[in-house]
Formats: structure tokens, C-alpha cells, sequence
């Protein structure tokens, strides 16, 4: 009587047996350009698990690669640093009022100009 088995089943192998459907893509949700934003800055500039809070200057979802999020904030005079979260490749542009930097899992910094003063918060 309950035909839900059957037709929940069927879905996915009718889904993945079209030429056309996005599961058959190379650049589908298994690879590294899937879900999570693309990490293509030197290890060295990033920050991992920091948040900087307050300081926000324009939130930008969703931003394919930490890179396009660093070329935002360059672009934005007041923009000092970005605060990244891949996983929902959300990029945060950072003015110098943002506070001290806090831990936060699955959050990303980078400073726009590495060892610059003018990235670190204000203190008035």
C-alpha cells in the first residue's frame, strides 16, 4: 500500500542516470571545490580558528576561494582584514575597530598586508 520505499529508492539512481545532472559534474559537492570555500592562500598568512569580532565592514555570501575574499577587502579602503568560514563560504571584510582576536572553530583570518600595524584593533 505504502509506495514511500519504492519511490524514495528510485530518485536518486533516475537523478544520477541523466547526461545533464549535476551529479555526473566534475566539480560536484565530493571534490574540493564542492561545499567549502577553496583555501588558495600561503599557509603562513592564515590564521586558522580566529574570529575577530565587531569591525565588520560588508558580509559576502557565498565566495568561492579565500583569495576573491582577500581581493574584496583590498578593494575596500577601510578593509584591513577578512575573517573567513568555508564551509559556508561566508567572507566577512574587517575594518581596524574589529576587537581582539578570539578562538572560533572553523573560522579563518588573514590579514590583508602581512605584519602591518594597521591590522591590528584599535585600543581607544
Amino acid at each position: 500500500k505504502d509506495n514511500k520505499p519504492d519511490s524514495k529508492d528510485r530518485k536518486p539512481d533516475s537523478k544520477d542516470n541523466k547526461p545533464d545532472s549535476k551529479h555526473n559534474e566534475p566539480d560536484s559537492k565530493t571534490n574540493k571545490k564542492g561545499k567549502n570555500m577553496i583555501i588558495d592562500v600561503p599557509a603562513d598568512r592564515i590564521e586558522r580558528s580566529r574570529d575577530y569580532p565587531n569591525g565588520g565592514i560588508v558580509t559576502k555570501v557565498p565566495i568561492e576561494s579565500l583569495s576573491s575574499c582577500l581581493k574584496l577587502c583590498s578593494n575596500e579602503p577601510k578593509c584591513v582584514r577578512i575573517v573567513a568560514v568555508p564551509s559556508v563560504k561566508r567572507c566577512v571584510l574587517k575594518s581596524k575597530s574589529h576587537e581582539k582576536g578570539v578562538n572560533r572553530v572553523g573560522f579563518i583570518s588573514v590579514s590583508v598586508k602581512p605584519d602591518s600595524a594597521d591590522d591590528k584593533p584599535d585600543q581607544t
